[in-house]
């Protein structure tokens, strides 16, 4: 099937032609099918559905439920990151368990202490957790 294209740049352009072209797509999509997608959340449902297979999801979705912080606060964060970013359909609310579930007791404790029930929040806020425990040279 054929996709329009816009003409050639000619060094000027009138929003016109940008309004009429966009028309052009939108009525192309219409046309095909397709639903318009209005929202961001929609547009990253529709991508990951196009790059990541369904058994790369399902295979994220394990790996989240058994993801549990091992090192740093820091180092949790961004893993969880990664494997929710390969997961479509993942509710804020259960997003928000399996984080504070795989954190270790100290930093679950004052992250429900400070009556956070915000995933994103719970982020930022886990981050900033200072560790406290042997201190380790890294400097040899």
């Amino acid at each position: 099937m054929g996709v329009p294209k816009p003409e050639k740049f000619k060094g000027a352009r009138s929003t016109r032609d940008v309004d009429n072209f966009l028309w052009e797509m939108e009525s192309t999509d219409e046309k095909r099918g397709g639903n318009a997608i209005e929202t961001w959340e929609e547009f990253q449902r529709e991508l990951k559905k196009q790059f990541y297979p369904q058994f790369a999801e399902k295979k994220a979705q394990a790996k989240l439920r058994r993801l549990t912080q091992q090192g740093t606060v820091r180092e949790y964060v961004r893993a969880f990151s990664e494997l929710m970013l390969q997961i479509s359909d993942l509710s804020e609310k259960e997003a928000f368990y399996w984080f504070e579930d795989g954190l270790k007791p100290w930093a679950k404790h004052e992250l429900r202490r400070q009556g956070i029930t915000e995933l994103t929040v719970a982020m930022v806020e886990a981050e900033s957790f200072v560790e406290l425990g042997p201190a380790r040279d890294k400097l040899e």
